[in-house]
């Protein structure tokens, strides 16, 4: 279908008077395409019923896909295309979330969504068509010579060993159904996946094991047991080979840049798979069906919006999963290795997901989003160069 943006106050008595009356969204891509601008953001809030006296409606309510984007582009709207927004919700929320510093546009809009989505009762939920290839930060990207010390304490029976490869559990492999029924569209369909045995880190990548690699901490919340965060997808990998070589292991990843590849058969330290990620997560073969990784309630299982005053904590404060993983839900996102798409709705055994894509997956939920998105089943996708204060990761590699 087409779509078209209608000034406050148009006099449209019918659907012939629309062309000449309205603005089609079409021709605004194409002014855009033809600028010649490397980047290109449309944002509507104007996901409606049709306007149109009741006599002259299609049965089609709301807007519909945009099918010829721009390379490097993102289209934004307030409501999933084929539904309707409620009037007051999507704009003052963007608004919010667009001053914040430090915050990479496709960071900022998983919160606009999960804000959204609380707001109207899980009745509106955003639809993004993301196409971009650019890393976007509209407020700053918020890096500053000092950032605050926050003195904290851990939990001495769970606080993890200073040296990365200590802290590994071993996730029996097995079949299980990945994705979910009751979710977002991309957790669908549910789909059989069988996985082979490997070992995951029990914690995500904390800042001293980050800091004993790397030589450095970008993360913004500073502490030695706390989630490494504000890393982008190509920083963790090269801390996985950093890792490798310091314990005499083959790399997993080669290449660079768009073409970085991952040798699974190697000994070394890579990041999990998506497939991985929510087996592990789920509890593999010993799962309970739970909603979180290791139960139903999220404030015993991890760090999210409602308990996390607004910040990172400590890892392994909260309660492990059935595997002995700890914060697979919340604290912070976590990436995995595969490039985000959709499922396939056949079988399969150790995927490793899409061959093309300009995102990367996230896992888990964190600090700043709702209980929603730590869901076992919940997927994000985002800008591998990306980088925020919610997203971290955690390392796996195959049985000695």
């Amino acid at each position: 279908g087409r779509n078209y943006l209608i000034p406050v106050n148009a006099d449209i008595p019918d659907e012939r008077r629309v062309r000449s009356r309205a603005i089609e969204v079409d021709e605004i891509i194409s002014a855009m395409d033809a600028s010649g601008s490397r980047t290109n953001i449309i944002i509507l809030d104007a996901c409606r019923d049709n306007p149109l006296p009741g006599g002259s409606r299609s049965g089609t309510r709301g807007l519909s896909v945009v099918e010829r984007q721009p390379p490097d582009s993102i289209i934004v709207y307030s409501a999933a295309a084929g539904t309707t927004a409620r009037d007051g919700v999507f704009t003052p929320i963007l608004l919010k979330h667009l001053e914040e510093p430090g915050l990479e546009f496709t960071a900022m809009l998983r919160k606009v969504r999960s804000d959204v989505r609380e707001k109207t009762g899980g009745s509106q939920r955003t639809g993004n068509y993301d196409q971009l290839e650019s890393e976007i930060y509209l407020a700053g990207s918020g890096v500053v010579e000092t950032s605050p010390v926050i003195t904290l304490g851990t939990r001495e029976t769970v606080a993890p060993s200073t040296r990365p490869g200590d802290n590994l559990a071993l996730v029996q492999g097995g079949t299980f159904r990945m994705g979910s029924t009751g979710g977002d569209n991309d957790e669908k369909p549910v789909h059989s996946v069988t996985v082979s045995s490997f070992y995951m880190s029990k914690y995500e990548v904390t800042q001293i094991e980050y800091m004993s690699i790397m030589g450095s901490n970008p993360s913004y919340f500073k502490g030695d047991n706390l989630p490494a965060e504000t890393v982008s997808w190509y920083d963790a990998v090269e801390y996985c080979n950093a890792l490798s070589r310091k314990e005499g292991l083959t790399p997993c990843y080669s290449g660079s840049g768009n073409s970085i590849r991952c040798n699974f058969s190697a000994n070394g330290y890579r990041l999990p798979t998506e497939v991985e990620w929510e087996y592990a997560a789920r509890g593999g073969n010993s799962s309970r069906g739970y909603t979180y990784a290791g139960g139903n309630s999220m404030s015993s299982l991890g760090w999210y919006r409602d308990n996390s005053n607004s910040k990172t904590h400590p890892v392994g404060t909260k309660q492990a999963n059935e595997f002995g993983l700890y914060d697979m839900s919340g604290n912070v996102w976590e990436w995995c290795w595969d490039r985000y798409g959709n499922y396939s709705s056949g079988g399969q055994t150790d995927p490793t997901g899409p061959s093309s894509g300009s995102r990367r997956v996230g896992r888990g939920g964190g600090w700043d989003g709702s209980a929603y998105h730590c869901r076992s089943a919940d997927r994000s996708g985002s800008n591998p160069s990306g980088r925020s204060s919610g997203l971290g990761f955690r390392v796996v590699r195959r049985p000695f």
